[in-house]
Order: structure tokens, then sequence, then C-alpha cells
């Protein structure tokens, strides 16, 4: 059974201009409210990038780290064959790293920035870590993902949406009242892995319907360094397969073509991965850490906690953290009709991703806010809201209160970073499973937001404030220019 999709030809200029509107506009709102380091993991991959920068190894420091005095890096680090010690995690963050943190290295030499002391630090502060310009840089490859994310969903749903102001709604929608604002603004891998997924099923939808091999070769290249980035989000491969096997060709020759051109492009980055494994532990398949290594003791959590946990509790629901995709309900009937073939793979890709996540060990994400594992899903959640038709008041009043309870609790994360220990002072009387349905931590940021504890980068001189102005400026500019052109008569 072939199930036919929707045919949309090349975006029009004015949905490109559009599309760079949004760009421009979450650019500036996630520099402005963008943190950077805020865990041991994220110090991890910038201590890798920095040392591949400043050395020329792919390595993690010797002056920093020593696995056999450092413990706790065993999940995260290994020796190598050469005796140096291997960073385990994905390396696809690091990777699209290093041209910023190289732009942050030789600002820092040119500023003149102190020399972390030469020792083994029991923990590094990482407030103090955050001031330097090489972590600053290094880690803004993820306000510029991510607004790029809001651009890519806004060319996707401008096509199924009602209107091109609806689409610009819903792109709205997600880069201000879900989670993808907050997680822009940390070096966690999960921007980076949500726009080279979501990417990778963009370009496969509209090469499919355009009949283009070039876009399924990118495709293939995004989907295979989102597998660098989260290996577990090779779940997504089948799903993206099933829409080529599935779609409209003119021939079979052609579909087999297409196919491929996906499969050999993403295989790249399986062959880059065993060839780094070889050279670091001397197998094709040793990834190094052991709990990388088994798959058991990543996946061992209970389902009938944490399914529901991530889908009603108040302390990980993605609905809580992210409520515009309450939408998703009211749209999916409609986005099944309209567009079938592109709704079988998003709603797979979810619902599996969902699955997955949920038998994470770890699926809570403890130490990050909310569903963290769940980011690379938000979109695909969406999606099918841009099939929704916002034409009686009472969803015009939806639309609107979802947008408003979901851009202010998106604020208090983007403004006050992780408290650590006020969460954990929180749930400290909690038993679990009571603790993920009873509260949640948006209230102790809360009491941090109210107290005064915000923390942005322009606000630390009056130099930085400047830059801060000039952004603000320069957003207020786009803005205008974005709301001339959904009052325009052809939006």
């Amino acid at each position: 059974m072939i199930l036919q999709p929707t045919v949309r030809s090349g975006a029009k200029p004015e949905i490109r201009s559009v599309a760079l509107l949004i760009f421009l506009f979450f650019l500036c709102l996630y520099l402005l409210t963008f943190k950077g380091i805020c865990t041991g993991d994220n110090l991890l991959h910038y201590d890798l990038v920095m040392n591949a920068i400043t050395t020329g190894q792919p390595t993690l420091p010797d002056d920093l780290y020593d696995l056999n005095k450092q413990r706790y890096l065993k999940p995260y680090a290994s020796e190598g064959l050469d005796g140096r010690l291997y960073l385990t995690l994905p390396p696809g963050l690091a990777l699209a790293s290093v041209p910023t943190g190289a732009l942050g290295v030789a600002i820092e030499n040119l500023t003149e920035t102190p020399e972390v002391a030469d020792e083994l630090p029991a923990r590094r502060n990482m407030a103090e870590v955050r001031t330097k310009p090489s972590a600053f840089f290094t880690g803004l490859v993820n306000p510029l993902v991510s607004a790029l994310l809001i651009a890519m969903f806004f060319r996707m749903v401008s096509g199924i949406a009602v209107s091109r102001e609806w689409a610009t709604v819903l792109s709205l929608m997600l880069g201000l009242s879900t989670i993808i604002w907050p997680y822009s603004s940390t070096y966690w891998t999960q921007p980076v892995a949500t726009v080279a997924v979501f990417g990778s099923f963009v370009f496969l939808v509209q090469g499919v319907e355009a009949n283009r091999l070039r876009l399924a070769a990118l495709s293939g290249l995004l989907a295979g360094f989102s597998f660098l980035t989260r290996f577990e989000l090779l779940f997504v491969l089948p799903w993206l397969v099933l829409y080529v096997v599935l779609g409209s060709f003119p021939s079979v020759r052609r579909r087999g073509k297409f196919l491929l051109g996906f499969l050999g492009f993403f295989s790249i980055a399986v062959v880059l991965l065993m060839a780094w494994n070889h050279y670091r532990f001397g197998s094709i398949f040793d990834a190094g850490a052991f709990h990388q290594k088994r798959l058991g003791p990543s996946f061992g959590a209970d389902l009938a906690l944490s399914l529901p946990a991530n889908l009603i509790s108040l302390s990980n629901s993605i609905f809580v953290f992210s409520p515009p995709l309450i939408l998703v309900f009211f749209g999916i009937y409609a986005f099944f009709k309209r567009e079938r073939l592109m709704a079988v793979t998003t709603v797979g890709i979810a619902v599996t991703g969902l699955i997955v996540y949920s038998k994470f060990t770890h699926w809570d994400a403890t130490g990050s806010w909310g569903p963290r594992f769940l980011v690379v899903l938000t979109p695909f959640l969406l999606l099918p809201a841009s099939a929704f038709r916002p034409n009686r008041r009472w969803r015009r009043a939806l639309v609107l209160c979802l947008l408003v309870i979901g851009f202010g609790v998106q604020l208090v994360p983007a403004l006050v970073p992780y408290q650590h220990a006020a969460v954990a002072r929180h749930f400290a009387d909690l038993p679990s499973p009571l603790r993920y349905f009873t509260t949640t931590e948006i209230v102790p940021h809360f009491q941090e937001l109210a107290a005064g504890g915000i923390e942005l980068w322009w606000l630390r001189s009056p130099r930085l404030g400047a830059v801060g102005v000039c952004l603000i400026l320069f957003q207020v500019y786009v803005a205008r220019r974005l709301v001339k052109t959904m009052r325009s008569p052809s939006g």
C-alpha cells in the first residue's frame, strides 16, 4: 500500500523571508538567555573541545582528569590503547562545538584570561567556568541550532497549516512555550540531537515529495549525525525508512535509489564511529564506558512508573513542561486525514521515543529541567497541531492560554540556572513514586527567581550590557517585521 503525501511546491520567497525572521528572532532571544555549562557532563564535552583545539589531541586533558583519582569518571571516560583518557559519550556535540569553541579560544587569548590552576580539582565552580569566553562560545552552538530548529519547523508546517499566520503562531509556541527554550540556554546534547533528527525528517519528506536524491543524502547525513550525538536515536531510523517505503515514486527503481542514498549517507556516521572506536580501544564495537557496552543496565526502568510520569506527572510530564503539546490531541485526527504518511511516521517516532526514553534506567534525568530526554520528541509532538484550525473563539482562547502558560514555565529556567541544591531539598521528604506526581521542580526555581537569583551574561558588566541592549533592540526590530508579515494579506 502506497500512502500519497501531499505535494508541496518549493518554499515561496515570502515563506523563506518569514523563516529568516523567525530564526533571527529566536537567535536573539536564545543568546540573551544563554547560560552554558551547568553540569559535569557539559564540562567533560567542553574540556574535550578545548583540548582538541589547543593541543590537537581528541582526549580529555591530562592536567584536569585522572581516572585513578576521579572514580566518578568511569561511566564517562576510559583509557585508550595509547594510555590517554578518552570521553566515551557520543562525539556529536563536541564535533558541532569546535567552530564556536575555536572562536572562544581566540577571544580568550586576546583578552588574556587567566589560566586554570594546574591541578586536579575535586569540583569546579560552574558559574566561574561559564564566565570564560572559551566556555561561553563553545556552548553557543545550542542557541544557534535551536533557532535553526524553529525556522525549520516553520518551513515544515507552513505547507500544512491553514494559513501562514497559524504556522507562525505554532512556531512561536514551539520556541517560546516548550522546553526547547530552556535547553537552548544549556550545553546539553539535546538541542544538537533535536535539530539533526528533525532536520533529517524534514529533508526526507521534502525529498520524497520532490523526488530529489540530493535531499535523501542530506537526510541520511543528518540522521547519522543525530546517531553520533545520541546513540539511542537509532530508533528513528526504521520510521524514516518506512516513510520512503510507503512514499510515492515514479518507479520501484527510483524508490530503491532513494532508499540507498539515504541509508548510504547514514552509514557514513556508523563507519566513522566504528573507526573511532577501533582507534581508541582496538575494536570497532568497543565504545569504552561500561554502561554503553551493556544495554541491560541502561534500560532497566519500570514502565509502570516512568511512562505515566513522563505523560501526566507534575515533575516530569512533557505536557506540564511544554503545555502547547496538548494541541496534539486536537489536531491529530485532521493531521491523519490530510497527511497520512507524515502522520504515521510522526506518531511512530513520538510513541517509540516515549517508550525508549521511559525505559531508560535514569528516565527522570535528575539534575536537569523537566523531561530532558523528551526534548528530541517536542517538534514531532507539536507537528500534528499544524492541522488544527483556530477558527472559533474557544480554540483561539485555548491557543492563547497554552502559549502564555508555556511561556511562564520556560521563563523561569531561562532566567535562573538549574538549582541542584534547592531541588534536592524540595524533594527530600517525598518518597518515590509520590514525589513525581505531587510536586514539581518548577516551585524551587520560581522561588529562586522571586528572590532575585537571575543569571544573565549581559548583566555582568557595562560592556556586556551594551551588547545585550543591542541584541534586544535588534530583536524588537525583527519582531516588528514579523508582526507586519503576519498581518499582510498573504498571511
